[in-house]
């Protein structure tokens, strides 16, 4: 067999989609696809999009609100993890977003991230070559990197841990490693309150967790994938988040966080 691009090696979707329902290869239907007007009609009033309708681009729920103090005052995960706040399925399936290698030059490390069928493109990742430990800027776009629109620039330092990411709307936060022998990662929200924190699940594994050091609850994971030829990992989201700007914000940690912990400083 011969391979012309990495993306020959991404497995077909799991579904078709034939007259708004999802079968398999029997073509039996498996499931109907969510349909907000019908949604709004059976109810009689608003129907929130799911996430996954969310990634694409749809405007939709409030705009995520801290509950924790200001940045200044962050506890830390232990404390977070005492509290046992909910986990990330209690709202409902998260979003998954799956995450592939598409290397457009020696030394990259671009990728793509497909939807939780893996058959739209929701975010690009453009990460151009590098000497040494720092970033030059890596950006990442809302599907295609040359027709969708930034979302934001990832850089960082030579010699330091942090994380700096810039959004497009001018808001920024930088991800501040928590120690020098130590993979997690402590953040403010947005809008620059709050207490939030990348946590490596075990110090064997390259999984993440990110929790709201607040109140405890699971926010978003991400799951690194072992021995495959081109997939990074998933990021699955939680479903209390379904306002874009916040999942795209969401994103850019854990991509960030997916980049760094996989392909290092």
């Amino acid at each position: 067999m011969t391979i012309k691009d990495e993306r020959d090696l991404i497995p077909p979707p799991a579904y078709d989609f034939t007259d708004g329902i999802a079968v398999q290869g029997d073509r039996k239907p498996v499931v109907p696809l969510f349909d907000p007007a019908r949604a709004i009609q059976e109810t009689g009033g608003e129907q929130a999009l799911p996430n996954s309708e969310l990634a694409d681009g749809n405007q939709a729920g409030e705009p995520h609100q801290p509950v924790a103090g200001p940045s200044s005052s962050r506890p830390s995960v232990e404390e977070a993890l005492r509290k046992k706040g909910r986990k990330l399925d209690a709202p409902g399936p998260p979003l998954s977003l799956h995450c592939y290698q598409h290397k457009t030059g020696i030394g990259s490390f671009d990728m793509i991230v497909y939807d939780q069928f893996k058959s739209s493109v929701r975010y690009s990742l453009r990460f151009p070559f590098k000497i040494g430990s720092a970033w030059p800027g890596i950006k990442l776009f809302r599907k295609d990197p040359v027709l969708g629109e930034e979302v934001c620039t990832i850089s960082k330092s030579a010699f330091s841990n942090d994380l700096h990411i810039a959004m497009k709307d001018g808001k920024s936060t930088t991800l501040h490693g928590m120690g020098m022998f130590r993979r997690d990662h402590s953040f403010a929200w947005r809008n620059g309150k709050g207490a939030y924190a990348w946590a490596v699940d075990s110090l064997l594994k390259y999984n993440l967790t990110c929790y709201d050091l607040g109140t405890g609850d699971e926010i978003a994971k991400w799951r690194a994938t072992y021995l495959a030829f081109s997939k990074d990992g998933e990021l699955s989201i939680s479903q209390d988040f379904r306002n874009q700007d916040d999942i795209d914000f969401i994103v850019s940690t854990g991509l960030a966080m997916g980049v760094w912990i996989t392909h290092g400083g």
